[in-house]
């Protein structure tokens, strides 16, 4: 797996065979149209990113047969389409793996254009150009690409880069009162329809449960509303704690969403790690390793539809899920027993931090438990960022707000847990130092992305810890105009 790039840490563009016919030879020796690893990647690429595109219930079936002139053929009639049908929005926003994305869809064609020389790379380009565009919600009019029009795309130190974004939600509130509680939840979904229309890429959601600041419990029901104001834009659940549920009405309620959705929603099951939460739900603390292992195997059970035994009773789950063989979902963790047990169940996983010594052992636990999956992680260089004109005034008037979050979570986790937005610090002073919150200019943002790895994005946090919703709009709005550049979508 980790020869081909499937990773939080690894380019797919530097890792592809090389040579003559290297579609083909690429198709065969991953085995892309069965269970592989590159299978799986294509199966949540186009999932999170196409759920438009006419071809794409056939991939997620499994329809598109086995062998490699069949997927080239596939492959070029997306690119192509991208580019005859550009008003039709055939690609989405919030594609996790967009360069894998990127390598896998257009290679074949990009090769074949290559060989005219010159007029054929600049070709491939605008068809990657577009196809990028189309993918960001953006009308093109037929022509010439200009690209300069591409939604997320700034110039960074001579180079075009693309500035892929994640909005992030908790809607909590230091004093948490039911009117002000309301106005974030509706100020939520408004957002939400914003980003759809404006470029942004991906909605993230969490669950804590019992927090005197109102820590979101339900992202299942915020990820329905996100649905329901929205037509392109990704949303992961992340994470879901799925031992804390009953894992037959998790595989339900998730199989709605990905019905409404089309598969726009990438849900990460996560353990959880506050004893106080399995005592809420009166769960066993102690026993969660195999009450995690009980929901997992009952979840993915019962999205075959067929009947399967569950607690000494025959049950059968439905409606079935669109996306085949069941929705996206990944596995959480930052330790070696949640690596082992993604690659158990065939699962992908996720890990919370950046933890690249993790990767090569999950692979090495797939080899021996006969799966295929891929291991992501966030790279060291990620925060969450929250996009100003005047980052200075901001800290003086707002890093409170930051600091809450920060405080809240860190006094959760014990010194064994990590996570990417970890933090020691006590004053705002030390939060800003630390770098893991950050008020940025425009600029800076764009500049920021340009040292993100491939699974990163710029991760804004417009509602963080009790900020005023005026001071949220800013932030997306400002992101909007200034980092994306994007104009409304009709």
């Amino acid at each position: 797996p980790t020869r081909f790039g499937f990773s939080g840490s690894t380019n797919v563009r530097n890792v592809m065979p090389k040579g003559p016919n290297t579609s083909a030879r690429f198709v065969e020796e991953s085995q892309c149209c069965t269970s592989s690893t590159s299978w799986w990647t294509i199966r949540v690429v186009m999932a999170v990113s196409v759920p438009r595109c006419p071809h794409r219930a056939p991939l997620l079936r499994g329809d598109i047969g086995s062998g490699a002139e069949e997927f080239e053929a596939f492959g070029q009639e997306i690119a192509v389409r991208a580019i005859a049908r550009p008003s039709r929005r055939d690609q989405i926003a919030g594609a996790t793996l967009r360069s894998v994305f990127e390598a896998f869809v257009t290679k074949a064609l990009g090769e074949q254009l290559d060989a005219l020389g010159g007029r054929g790379r600049t070709q491939y380009r605008e068809t990657l150009d577009t196809a990028r565009a189309i993918r960001m919600g953006r009308r093109i009019s037929s022509g010439t690409v200009r690209r300069t029009h591409h939604s997320g795309r700034r110039q960074v130190q001579g180079h075009d880069q693309e500035v892929r974004t994640t909005i992030r939600f908790n809607l909590l509130h230091p004093n948490p009162q039911p009117d002000d509680l309301a106005a974030r939840h509706r100020a939520f979904v408004e957002m939400a329809r914003f980003g759809d229309t404006r470029g942004f890429d991906m909605i993230s959601l969490e669950e804590h449960h019992g927090a005197d600041n109102a820590w979101s419990p339900s992202p299942m029901i915020l990820a329905a509303m996100v649905i329901g104001a929205t037509q392109r834009l990704g949303v992961a659940i992340s994470a879901l704690l799925l031992p804390l549920h009953d894992p037959l009405r998790v595989a339900e309620d998730l199989a709605v969403l990905d019905l409404a959705g089309g598969g726009r929603v990438v849900t990460t099951f996560g353990i959880g790690y506050r004893p106080s939460e399995y005592a809420q739900h009166a769960k066993s603390w102690d026993g969660r390793g195999a009450l995690m292992d009980e929901c997992l195997d009952a979840v993915l059970k019962a999205w075959t539809g067929e009947p399967f035994e569950y607690r000494g009773a025959t049950v059968r789950v439905t409606p079935t899920p669109v996306s085949k063989p069941h929705p996206i979902v990944m596995v959480g963790g930052t330790s070696k027993v949640a690596a082992r047990r993604a690659a158990r169940f065939g699962l992908p996983m996720f890990s919370a931090a950046h933890t690249p010594e993790l990767e090569p052992y999950y692979y090495e636990q797939c080899q021996a438990f006969g799966t295929q999956g891929f291991y992501a992680s966030p790279s060291a260089a990620l925060c969450v960022a929250h996009v100003t004109d005047d980052p200075d005034r901001a800290w003086a008037t707002l890093g409170h707000h930051f600091l809450h979050e920060a405080a809240t979570y860190a006094a959760w986790q014990t010194p064994d847990i990590r996570s990417a937005v970890k933090s020691g610090a006590s004053t705002v002073a030390e939060l800003r130092a630390e770098g893991l919150y950050r008020f940025v200019t425009p600029d800076e943002c764009v500049a920021m992305a340009a040292t993100h790895g491939p699974m990163d994005s710029v991760l804004l946090h417009p509602l963080c810890g009790g900020m005023p919703i005026d001071e949220g709009w800013r932030c997306l709005e400002l992101v909007a105009e200034k980092v994306i550049g994007a104009s409304p979508t009709k």
